[in-house]
């Protein structure tokens, strides 16, 4: 959700936000959520330990926002963000969305910012997992076209999803291109092999400053489409989420046109 075009952020793993990436066809957004604080430095952290198992209640000043780990090198309000889908799905009523939160707020508040942005009301309520899944025919009748899934807590809340117990994804920390295309890049990470939707995780992580010309060269169609397929390959699963930086450098959109097909 870091992207150049937002105002506040210092670093980006995008070139242009939340909306424009929805416009552009993605369909499964990443986000990261924490507590901040505003001060005169701009937004600061917030530990999760200094917020009561209640959530934040009326804490005054702090509020949820979406980081990357430090608020600090940039943030954008959660309700705001979330809102912005919200109009987007108001506006494209037979479009379905995968939001996945790597949550370091409580449930309460997650399910809270969902709530104070109208998304609330487009999310999944109904069963997923253990051998049921809706069709997405059934999501967009039912008008409830969001499934939320949470990578740590869910709180007992029914429509946040218990991340890992239905996905299972490959390794996220590659440090060169090489690496990403080795077949050792497919390798089980989070989730059980028997867990039925295979995330992709697809970038090289230079952890603060992303780079452009690594997505370049691991978003192309012929890399990405390579290592899709000796994945699906090993794995056994199609890739159901494709998860990158700069999804405007190389072919992200039309390599997963090839595997919906």
């Amino acid at each position: 959700m870091s992207a150049a075009d937002q105002p506040g952020w210092r670093f980006a793993q995008q070139e242009k936000g939340i909306p424009a990436q929805l416009e552009a066809g993605i369909r499964g957004l990443l986000i990261d959520m924490y507590y901040g604080v505003r001060t005169s430095r701009g937004i600061q952290n917030v530990p999760l330990q200094k917020v009561g198992r209640r959530g934040l209640g009326r804490a005054a000043g702090r509020d949820v926002y979406l980081c990357h780990a430090l608020c600090g090198l940039g943030a954008t309000r959660a309700t705001d963000a979330l809102r912005d889908v919200r109009d987007f799905l108001a506006g494209h009523p037979r479009e379905v969305l995968v939001v996945s939160v790597e949550d370091h707020v409580r449930p309460l508040d997650v399910a809270r910012v969902f709530e104070q942005s109208g998304l609330g009301d487009y999310v999944w309520r109904g069963p997923l997992g253990a051998g049921r899944f809706p069709t997405l025919r059934e999501m967009v009748e039912q008008n409830e076209r969001v499934v939320v899934m949470a990578e740590n807590r869910t709180g007992g809340i029914p429509w946040l999803r218990d991340q890992f117990s239905l996905v299972q994804e490959t390794p996220y920390r590659f440090g060169a291109p090489a690496e990403v295309a080795a077949e050792s890049s497919c390798r089980l990470n989070r989730g059980a092999a028997g867990h039925p939707l295979f995330l992709l995780n697809n970038w090289v992580d230079t952890s603060p400053l992303p780079r452009r010309s690594n997505a370049a060269v691991v978003n192309s169609r012929v890399a990405l489409l390579r290592r899709a397929r000796t994945c699906q390959r090993l794995r056994e699963r199609l890739p159901h989420l494709v998860a990158v930086d700069f999804y405007e450098q190389g072919d992200v959109l039309g390599v997963v046109a090839i595997l919906n097909r």
